[in-house]
């Protein structure tokens, strides 16, 4: 038995692999992922000589070929763990390049074992679909040029997500889409026009033959048509690009038979014009994709490409990338500010609008958060960092919208299990009218005629961006208010909301406390500042600032429980502070006075937090007052107005409790309750439901990640603890409440839309089909039809942004 060779490599083969639809064989993958990319890069014909090929050359300099142990691994290695709060230069980064040139996912494959081979790259994740490569890397081993560079050397071409990819390439794609497109169009126009002469009688087979040549040029021109349709056959899939191209190139082919024999029975204009139409149908149809996506473009070029570091008081720039926590670096006016921060000396007014949506200038002073991406509108800031890379707030918003552009939401799922069905049942439904028609005696001429008008007008145009392109525009609507979200599911749940349970700390009020008395043992009041200042709730940081102590005792043993309170040991003595259940668990008893005191101020809506020794008979109390957050109130009356009912929780005290929910007009509420309980409650309102609406929970906190988490909707007000933005779907990053009535009426429209567009498109082909198969539809007025079709599917998603604009 004779040694089978690779077909790429020539080595011998032990463990043969294949690749679907061809002949070949290879020693390993590595040598059939790099075959199929020149063979579909169209740089190499099978069965030739690779050796001078650069891809060949590159990859087999790697080791990536004849080699059985080449497989893709893009885990990060243990040592490449991101380090959001370092501040060493050899800390892990990451950074997110667009690669164009991409011809299928095995591109994908050879770029990341490029990248991976590189000294200091410790993962890459390279997508074919989104034509990005996610890197995480080691700047003081590799930097990001470098990174370009690797995959420059391959043919391709990679580029930062920023400001470039709102340029050049997107740019240079759609000249060279409108440049195809154009000839295209024109060429089967000509055809169109001259097609007339032979409509009014002429037999000249000159004419004809002129006919078939611009024919033949238009169908040169449409070859991405004919080349998408070729890929997906290769895979055993049948796309819309099948369908035009069955219907094109059988009309074309039918043509030149015809003409061939002498007959003056030809089709060219059907061809053309259907090929015309689809590429103009096509590229309109790019144009408004583009514009969906515009918020996620946008938010990827808001950082700058480098900062003004200070060292000793000179300025250096420095790339942004290679920032480390705790370097300052000053902003001018006119400028963005270039990573998330504590401004640590200047003040001045911030534009946020572009992340918040908020259009007021925020002023800004020593001590007060920045965030990367803003705009510096007057005076200059120095900043230092205080988080970098994926940690930022601009990251997170990106991979939120990312994230949310690629969920599938249920229409759009159902959407793609009918296309997946669709296109097969077209092409029988074809070739049943062939079959049909032959056997009735009908011409051939007649026969392809109706079975070229069957695969064109059922062609899945509209179906296919029904919902995806209504999806985009939504989420993009959304984050140019100030609110991300991070599940596409989330406009489809908004709509069927029934309860909003709310948070009251933080949530519905400020949560900016102001000690308003202090009651007990006054010396002790530094050692409750001195426990507090170990706590991250707002309570213990207005305790603090009233204390306002130069010299606070130590503290050790630290324990915080949420929802109840904190506990640690000071001189040697174990002391709390919390409320009066987490006064009851440290066995401190309390004085009748002091409880009715205490009592009247929570009757009042004060929030009161007990303290003393373990043990011990209870030292004080503290009576903090906080404000309603802006926009509350209202928030409850226009939810109610929507049929959408507001409940609050809090662990703090019944009375504080019952004061605010009068305020706010919310007649159901919780009081006194533990994170567990939190959720143990939202769980009750769902199960009381039972499928006739959903709860959602807007929270800001630790303690309402659980209940966040079980909720069917989850908001997060962007203020409140990152645990509870992971928690949730969606984040308000301006902290306006009166976004969440906004919000629903934005999900309401796009799913409104979605549903318009699955209706029509399914209405269209409903209608359209059979029409074709009795031959009351031509083939040209089908692809007219189709094309229709498709536009009213766009003219209405863009329905959507002139109503948030009106909005």
């Amino acid at each position: 038995m004779s040694e089978i060779s690779c077909s790429l490599c020539g080595l011998p083969v032990r463990s043969p692999v294949t690749v679907d639809g061809t002949d070949a064989v290879f020693c390993c993958h590595g040598c059939s992922n790099v075959y199929q990319i020149l063979v579909e890069s169209g740089s190499y014909t099978p069965g030739g000589d690779p050796s001078t090929n650069p891809i060949f050359v590159q990859a087999k300099a790697l080791g990536l070929l004849g080699n059985p142990s080449a497989t893709i691994d893009a885990s990060p290695t243990p040592e490449a763990k991101i380090e959001g709060e370092g501040g060493a230069v050899d800390d892990a980064r990451q950074c997110v390049l667009r690669v164009d040139g991409m011809w299928c996912s095995s591109c994908a494959w050879l770029i990341s074992h490029i990248l991976l081979k590189r000294r200091g790259v410790a993962a890459a994740e390279v997508s074919f679909l989104s034509d990005t490569a996610k890197i995480t890397y080691r700047p003081a081993k590799i930097g990001q040029d470098d990174l370009v560079a690797a995959i420059d050397s391959l043919g391709y071409h990679a580029h930062p997500m920023g400001e470039a990819d709102v340029t050049d390439p997107r740019m240079r794609r759609r000249r060279s889409e409108l440049i195809r497109t154009s000839f295209t169009f024109f060429f089967a126009m000509n055809v169109m026009m001259f097609q007339i002469v032979q409509y009014a009688g002429y037999r000249g087979q000159g004419v004809l033959w002129f006919l078939g040549a611009l024919s033949a040029i238009v169908v040169g021109l449409s070859w991405p048509i004919f080349n998408r349709a070729y890929q997906a056959a290769r895979h055993a899939h049948a796309t819309m690009d099948t369908l035009v191209s069955l219907g094109a190139l059988t009309a074309f082919a039918y043509s030149i038979q015809q003409l061939l024999t002498g007959s003056h029975h030809v089709y060219f204009d059907t061809a053309c014009m259907l090929l015309g139409l689809v590429m103009v149908g096509k590229f309109l149809e790019s144009g408004v994709r583009a514009k969906a996506t515009d918020a996620l473009t946008t938010l990827y070029g808001l950082l700058p490409r480098k900062a003004s570091v200070l060292h000793d008081g000179v300025e250096r720039p420095v790339a942004v990338e290679q920032l480390a926590v705790g370097d300052i670096f000053r902003v001018r006016p006119g400028e963005r500010i270039a990573a998330d921060g504590i401004v640590a000396a200047g003040s001045a007014g911030v534009d946020e609008s572009l992340l918040t949506g908020e259009s007021r200038p925020s002023p800004k002073a020593v001590g007060d958060p920045v965030t990367g991406g803003a705009i510096v509108l007057d005076g200059a800031l120095d900043v230092s960092v205080t988080r970098i890379g994926p940690e930022g707030a601009l990251a997170k918003m990106i991979a939120l919208v990312e994230e949310a552009m690629r969920t599938k939401t249920p229409a759009e799922q159902w959407a793609d299990r009918i296309s997946r069905v669709f296109v097969p049942s077209i092409i029988a439904l074809a070739l049943a009218t062939v079959a049909v028609m032959l056997l009735s005696g009908h011409t051939a001429a007649e026969t392809m005629t109706r079975a070229v008008a069957v695969l064109v007008i059922a062609c899945p145009c509209a179906l296919g961006i029904a919902t995806p392109m209504a999806m985009a525009a939504g989420v993009g609507a959304a984050a140019s208010k100030g609110i991300l979200i991070a599940d596409g599911t989330a406009f489809e749940l908004l709509c069927r909301l029934k309860v909003l349970v709310l948070d009251k700390t933080g949530t519905a009020t400020e949560g900016q406390f102001a000690v308003r008395e202090v009651s007990g043992e006054m010396a002790a009041l530094d050692v409750l500042a001195a426990l507090e200042t170990r706590s991250e709730h707002p309570i213990g940081r207005a305790i603090v600032r009233h204390a306002a102590a130069a010299e606070l005792p130590p503290v050790n043993g630290f324990e915080a429980v949420p929802g109840m309170g904190v506990a640690g040991i000071v001189d040697g003595q174990c002391w709390f502070a919390g409320s009066l259940r987490y006064a009851d668990q440290q066995e401190a008893a309390i004085s009748g006075d002091l409880l009715a005191r205490a009592k009247q101020h929570e009757s009042a809506g004060l929030t009161v937090i007990y303290w003393g020794r373990t043990g011990a008979p209870v030292a004080g109390f503290v009576a903090l007052g906080d404000s309603i957050r802006a926009g509350a109130p209202e928030l409850v009356s226009l939810l109610a107005a929507r049929n959408v009912s507001v409940e609050l929780l809090s662990g703090d005290a019944r009375e504080t409790v019952d004061a605010v929910a009068a305020t706010l007009g919310v007649t159901r509420r919780l009081a006194g309750a533990l994170p567990a309980d939190k959720a143990a409650y939202v769980k009750q309102r769902r199960d009381e439901l039972a499928g006739a609406g959903i709860v959602g929970m807007i929270g800001d906190g630790v303690n309402d990640a659980p209940a966040l988490a079980i909720a069917d909707l989850s908001i997060a007000m962007a203020s409140g603890a990152d645990v509870a933005s992971r928690a949730s779907q969606i984040t308000l990053l301006n902290a306006d409440l009166r976004r969440i009535p906004e919000l629903l009426d934005l999900a309401r429209q796009t799913t409104r839309i979605m549903h318009q567009n699955l209706f029509w498109a399914c209405a269209y082909n409903a209608v359209c089909i059979p029409l074709a198969m009795f031959g009351v539809v031509q083939p040209i007025w089908a692809a007219v039809a189709m094309m229709v079709s498709s536009a009213s599917v766009i003219l209405n998603t863009r329905r959507l942004k002139w109503i948030v604009r009106e909005g």
